[in-house]
């Protein structure tokens, strides 16, 4: 049981949920604005686990045949048979009915927008298939966290999490970018879109930098919108530093490099953003 509960956090790389859920419990944070509700808390994470494991399931499934011809995926669990397809096809289920049910505890608006959130993170798979933008889709998805866990806890609305989300599209879509320079080859080779395959090397370090001052843009939007102090503004310089160091790491084109800046800093940047927020929360 243990083994094959590995096997599936391995599947749907369960250590990634620290990109989008960081950013949704920021939000669930200033939209309590005071006082906390755990188990508002708990159905939201769940939400979000729920949400990204069945979006993973989906894309492994779809992606078997293209994740079984690239050397980079070829030891992946459906590939090598570990996981069943039917093994699969019943996890991506009970995930997906999972996140119906915990956004159905939260309020009536998060259950009906939950048919909606899954198909912004199923369409996904095939997005690479069709467009270059697929990186913005991808953004878009994990973007959808932050006014989740907005609308979760207060059912309604206003510019605040949007701020926060158009800073977690942008950062997502600027680092999948970045991973796509490992398939640059393969991609072209295939007619799978990215904007490494289609644009070149230099336009998409141009364009990850322009992605990375937007987001940060955004970022500070969101402070000044949630009367943020100088822990918060302390934190985004943080956020800069190591923006900055992926920048100088992506042009090396080292896979090891680019591995770092993918998931070491990136995951350190919405730690820093969390930890920060809790402080600020805390003390205020």
């Amino acid at each position: 049981m243990l083994k094959k509960m590995k096997l599936f956090l391995s599947f749907v790389r369960f250590e990634h949920s620290i990109f989008a859920l960081p950013f949704a419990l920021i939000s669930m944070l200033f939209a309590f604005d005071g006082e906390i509700v755990w188990d508002k808390v708990l159905w939201i994470v769940i939400c979000m686990i729920s949400a990204r494991s069945s979006a993973m399931a989906f894309n492994r499934i779809v992606d078997i045949n293209l994740d079984s011809l690239n050397p980079r995926t070829r030891s992946r669990e459906l590939v090598t048979k570990k996981i069943t397809i039917k093994e699969a096809v019943v996890f991506f289920t009970v995930m997906t009915l999972l996140f119906v049910f915990a956004a159905s505890k939260l309020n009536k608006t998060c259950l009906y927008l939950s048919p909606l959130a899954l198909f912004i993170v199923w369409v996904y798979s095939y997005a690479k298939r069709v467009t270059f933008l697929c990186h913005f889709h991808l953004g878009l998805s994990l973007a959808i966290a932050p006014v989740g866990a907005w609308l979760g806890v207060r059912e309604t609305l206003d510019m605040t999490p949007i701020f926060l989300a158009a800073s977690v599209l942008l950062w997502v879509a600027s680092f999948d970018i970045m991973y796509a320079l490992l398939d640059l080859e393969f991609d072209r080779a295939y007619g799978i879109y990215s904007v490494p395959s289609k644009l070149g090397l230099k336009t998409s370090f141009f364009l990850v930098a322009i992605l990375h001052l937007a987001m940060i843009s955004f970022l500070v939007s969101f402070i000044y919108l949630v009367k943020g102090t100088l822990i918060l503004y302390a934190a985004i310089f943080c956020i800069g530093i190591l923006l900055l160091y992926e920048n100088i790491n992506i042009r090396t084109l080292d896979e090891k490099k680019i591995n770092i800046a993918f998931f070491q800093m990136n995951s350190l940047i919405g730690l820093i953003l969390l930890v920060s927020s809790i402080i600020e929360f805390y003390t205020k």
